[in-house]
């Protein structure tokens, strides 16, 4: 019995020095940025560069996409109201507009335009040019998994227009 718990102890200290990395954390690897989509319509968009996360891919690969799950909370008066109106939306990872919070599961879809900081969508608000000057706000939760991982973030979005 006294080997046992020796063994058990031993087993808890040496867990206890190793430094873990927080796998689960994207925080550090999306960026956001705010878009023209042009004819006044505007948004911020994030994501992350497929590289960065093992086992991350795009619907362009040639590897199965990663589902990426996107659940927005807490709009703003002036989004929620313009949602409604079907002047703004809520951005899916396979860029498709939606108008309700989600939760939105499709595949990730690989970012093609010139300058963007990323080249794999993750979420995103916009308005179209007919939704009021303001601020607009949201929060969304993104999760997937990759590479046998659970990645998970809350953004905070906002923009001006």
């Amino acid at each position: 019995m006294k080997k046992i718990l020796t063994f058990a102890a031993a087993t808890i200290l040496l867990a206890g020095c190793i430094n873990y990395k927080n796998e689960n954390d994207l925080s550090n690897e999306i960026t956001s940025t705010n878009i023209d989509i042009g004819m006044g319509g505007v948004g911020v968009f994030t994501g992350i560069n497929s590289t960065s996360i093992p086992g991350f891919y795009n619907s362009d690969s040639s590897e199965p996409a990663t589902e990426v799950t996107t659940l927005y909370s807490s709009p703003n008066t002036l989004m929620s109201s313009q949602v409604a109106a079907g002047n703004c939306f809520y951005i899916a990872s396979d860029q498709v507009d939606e108008p309700t919070l989600g939760p939105h599961p499709y595949e990730s879809e690989a970012v093609t335009a010139a300058g963007a900081p990323f080249d794999s969508l993750l979420s995103g608000i916009r308005c179209d040019d007919v939704a009021p000057s303001g601020t607009y706000s949201a929060t969304v939760n993104i999760s997937f998994i990759a590479g046998g991982k659970n990645y998970s973030s809350i953004q905070s979005l906002s923009f001006t227009k």
